[in-house]
This record gives structure tokens, sequence and C-alpha cells, in this order.
């Protein structure tokens, strides 16, 4: 079995555990140790790869990778393309509080999205307007001037 089929088939098997503290003192480790022995080939596969999985296994990786130290996984991009692509809007409300508020000038997190399709920016923009709906209102003000940023990264493309 390939190294990123042994992530899928752990998270697979661990998925139904609600314990959360089992999450942060078992589960989670071990799944760190295991994204944090893959290879740069292995690295990249795994980086796409997680992007098919369901909401739940790319929620639960989106939690795991800032414990990350693989120097060939870029956690801040899988991060923000796990965001655009999860459906599920309880992971995407726990999810908006991470890097999503730093994807706008002056914060360099801006260099991840550039160079993404016109689809996939509007993925992550309908996603942020989606927390929206359920975030306080302290975070519109942050979250708007990120749908600021996107929306002209969107017409830059676009005549570009």
């Amino acid at each position: 079995m390939k190294a990123v089929e042994k992530i899928e088939t752990y998270i697979s098997s661990h998925a139904h555990v609600d314990n959360p503290e089992v999450w942060e003192f078992v589960l989670i480790p071990r799944l760190t140790e295991m994204i944090n022995n893959l290879n740069q080939i292995e690295t990249n596969d795994f980086s796409n790869t997680v992007l098919n999985w369901k909401d739940e296994f790319q929620y639960l990786i989106a939690l795991t990778i800032y414990e990350c130290d693989n120097k060939y996984l870029d956690s801040t991009s899988l991060y923000i393309k796990i965001f655009s692509k999860i459906s599920d809007i309880e992971c995407l409300e726990i999810l908006i509080e991470n890097d999503i508020p730093f994807i706008r000038p002056p914060y360099d997190t801006v260099t991840k999205i550039e160079d993404w399709s016109i689809e996939e920016i509007e993925n992550l923009r309908q996603n942020i307007l989606k927390t929206m709906t359920v975030k306080s209102n302290s975070w519109n003000n942050t979250l708007n001037e990120v749908i600021e940023y996107i929306d002209n990264l969107k017409v830059k493309k676009a005549s570009s």
C-alpha cells in the first residue's frame, strides 16, 4: 500500500472517533508522523490526492498539517486549497480562522493563490462568503478585505 493510501486508510478507520482528546493526543500525532515521513514525491502525491478526499478527511488533514514539519509540504497552500474545496459549513467555520484572513496584502499568503485559475479563486471566494453567514460580524471587515482582494485578482486574471 502506498504511503498516501495508508494515510487515507488511517483516517477512514478512525473517522468515527468523536472524542476530541483522542484526536488531539493520539490520532493527530500519528497522522502528523505519517505526513512527516513522506518523501518529496509522496508529499506531492499527497498534496494533490487529499483534494479529492471527502470533506471530513480534508478537514482532518487541514487541522493536522500545521503540526507537520515535512520540508516538502507547503502547509499554507494546502490549507487554502482544502478550504476552497470543502463544502461542509461546519468545517469551513472552523477553518476560516486560520490562514484565510491573511489572503490579502501585506501578507505573503496572497502569493499562494496568484497562480490559481479563476474557477479555483471563485470557489475560495464562495466558501469565504458562505462562512460570513455563520461567523460573527466582527469577522466581516477582515473577510470583506479578503473578498475585495480576491475580486481584484479575478479582474486582473481575466484581463491578462
